[in-house]
């Protein structure tokens, strides 16, 4: 298999982690089911593609350029 380039849109991953994983948390209450669920999408991903490259990008809340240059960018 030829080696690949992913771009994850991180902010997708740990909104699906965060609602697909059990109220997982630390011994001191801190919730971690969303890192681990992000964890374990990485994993799998860079298990079925070893040779690959990842990039993950996270976007902040409310507009930024992307919108500008592509108007139908998350609504």
């Amino acid at each position: 298999m030829k080696n690949r380039i992913f771009i994850i849109d991180g902010s997708s991953y740990l909104y699906r982690a965060y609602h697909a994983m059990p109220p997982l948390s630390t011994s001191t209450g801190k919730p971690t089911g969303a890192v681990k669920g992000v964890t374990n999408m990485l994993r799998n991903l860079r298990n079925e593609n070893p040779n690959s490259h990842y990039l993950a990008i996270f976007d902040a809340k409310g507009k930024n350029f992307r919108h500008s240059i592509y108007k139908d960018y998350k609504p």
